[in-house]
């Protein structure tokens, strides 16, 4: 796969995950908004469908087609800080069941 085209979160982070460049369909949520905020991608990655239609092919090659330097390196520091944040909320819930003697 070289590229994709989703309104689909997850589909969205497996092509971060990955590396692979993307546009992603607007949606009725801000997921796909809230994640590239977090990492620090431009939302011009986000086009509602008549956009994507009337993407002229020469632009959407230079403009869409790769991840620039930027965007990778972006991508790199998200997927470390987000791993770490990720065990960080774990030990969080496990310390505050524990705490308040929840039992599961």
């Amino acid at each position: 796969m070289n590229f994709m085209i989703s309104a689909r979160f997850h589909a969205i982070c497996l092509s971060l995950h990955f590396k692979k460049p993307f546009i992603a369909l607007s949606s009725n949520t801000f997921k796909i908004e809230s994640l590239l905020n977090d990492i620090g991608i431009s939302k011009s990655r986000i086009l509602t469908k008549d956009k994507l239609f009337n993407l002229n092919m020469n632009n959407m090659n230079k403009k869409y087609m790769s991840l620039s330097d930027e965007e990778i390196l972006k991508i790199d520091k998200y997927l470390i800080t987000a791993n770490d944040k990720i065990i960080i909320m774990f030990k969080d819930i496990h310390d505050y069941i524990n705490t308040h003697d929840i039992k599961l």
